[in-house]
């Protein structure tokens, strides 16, 4: 018996007993839809406001004015819900954790506007709430540029026309300037500053997400699907095995050619089942490359595995914790952009993957690089692989003519 004919036999096993397949391909796809309802329904929710309380203590119309001009703002309305009460009823509310933030708007504060000096508003945030307080923090300072700057136009109008009307008109016009300028400059900076950073991925969220779905279905079918196919050999196996001159590197050749077949029409399949939106892009020759050479580097990946640990507990729980951490710093979830420099490798072979089908999909570089990382990895393994297995047969003291050659 040769490798081929062991080989036409291992086939023949799997067309026969198709279960293993099928279920390696469904076990993913219902944990993906699981993770996916779950962070569906996450964006789903309706976005909660932060609850903000805002004490004034001034009463004035100008202090009115510029509290409704912010609690009317668009992008104000989006993030935060200003509430006007008095004081006690604002502790209350904080103590009772129903508000997030008290912004207090001190006594005199228009009195100080006027006289070109700037009273600070004072701002008191929950701390249980860290990120809903940050925000409120971040709010409140940028307000406060366009404050200055409103201050800065009546100073200007004050200088330039108020000083020379008439004793008994003065006031009045400063009162409506002051509304005028403040409420025209809040609106014309529309009220906070917007900033542009980078959104995390070039490619844009979906399809981001689905080059992280594939990625992550390649890796959980080869997992899956290697731990369903292999069976622990009992003694007399190996040794009826060995008469015919099959040992382990035998088992290791032919399961990692299998391997590769299975995951690859697999990760094809599966491309073509997602890709009934407008949002993927159709099937080409490009990602046909990159799940073939993906489906190469997690067939040597958990090959290797299995050449290393035989005991299968042990071995499932080092791919799934190689697996998973290569997976979160190579930026296939979480974009790279987000995650530490020191975190970031740049021969990490799921970042080639991921990048490999970047490249594919936009056409914008050259897809060989990725190509190469990935080889030398597949190369690499299967190597180490092969070593290992033939290290363990010349320990137990056995040489078949493949270790011996």
């Amino acid at each position: 018996m040769n490798v081929f004919s062991l080989w036409k036999y291992e086939m023949r096993a799997t067309i026969r007993r198709p279960a293993p397949l099928f279920l390696s391909f469904l076990l993913p796809i219902i944990v993906l839809g699981m993770m996916f309802s779950v962070v569906f329904s996450l964006f789903q929710n309706e976005e909660q406001l932060i609850q903000t309380a805002v004490v004034d203590q001034d009463q004035t119309f100008e202090t009115k004015s510029l509290v409704n001009q912010l609690a009317d703002d668009g992008r104000m309305k989006a993030a935060m819900n200003l509430r006007p009460m008095d004081r006690s009823k604002a502790n209350e509310l904080f103590s009772n954790e129903e508000i997030t933030a008290i912004i207090e708007i001190p006594e005199g504060f228009t009195q100080s506007l006027r006289r070109g000096e700037n009273d600070p508003i004072k701002i008191v945030t929950n701390q249980q709430q860290p990120l809903q307080s940050t925000l409120v923090n971040v709010l409140l300072e940028s307000g406060a540029n366009y404050i200055s700057a409103s201050q800065s136009a009546v100073n200007t109008v004050y200088d330039l026309h108020i000083k020379s009307l008439p004793e008994e008109k003065r006031n009045g016009k400063l009162q409506q300037l002051i509304v005028t300028f403040t409420l025209f400059a809040l609106s014309r900076n529309k009220a906070f500053e917007t900033e542009l950073i980078p959104a995390g991925t070039s490619l844009g969220w979906e399809l981001h997400g689905m080059i992280s779905v594939m990625i992550t279905f390649l890796f959980l079918f080869s997992m899956i699907y290697h731990l369903a196919d292999t069976r622990m050999k009992n003694k007399n196996m190996t040794l009826r095995l060995r008469s015919f001159n099959i040992t382990d590197l035998h088992d290791y050749i032919i399961k990692s050619v299998k391997w590769f077949l299975a995951i690859t029409l697999s990760g094809i399949l599966f491309f073509v089942m997602i890709g009934f939106t407008d949002s993927i892009p159709a099937f080409s020759w490009k990602i046909g490359i990159a799940i073939i050479l993906c489906s190469l580097f997690l067939t040597m990946f958990v090959s290797a595995f299995y050449g290393i640990l035989k005991h299968t507990l042990i071995r499932v729980g080092a791919l799934l914790t190689t697996g998973l951490l290569g997976i979160g710093v190579a930026g296939v979830w979480v974009p790279s952009n987000y995650l530490p420099s020191s975190l970031l490798f740049a021969w990490n072979p799921f970042s080639a993957c991921y990048v490999l089908f970047q490249y594919s999909v936009t056409n914008e570089s050259s897809i060989t690089p990725m190509i190469f990382i990935l080889l030398v990895w597949s190369i690499v393994l299967w190597i180490f692989g092969c070593l290992i297995t033939q290290w363990k047969e010349r320990r137990h003291a056995y040489l078949s003519r493949i270790t011996t050659s």
